[in-house]
């Protein structure tokens, strides 16, 4: 591979390990947040959000 071309490829890899982390940072922000929505709900039944119901296709 050419210096340019390795070059070229450790920037592309470099912002993608950017991307990476700032994506992992979001996925632990929500999972702490599902776990203290998770910890003020007394039934299961509760967990589901109506209006995000899949199976409730006409909002979607």
């Amino acid at each position: 591979m050419s210096p340019f071309k390795r070059k070229k490829l450790s920037k592309i890899r470099f912002e993608l390990d950017k991307l990476d982390n700032s994506l992992i940072k979001i996925i632990k922000k929500r999972t702490n947040l599902v776990k203290k929505v998770l910890a003020l709900k007394d039934k299961k039944n509760q967990i589901v959000d109506k209006k995000k119901d899949p199976n409730n296709i006409e909002e979607y």
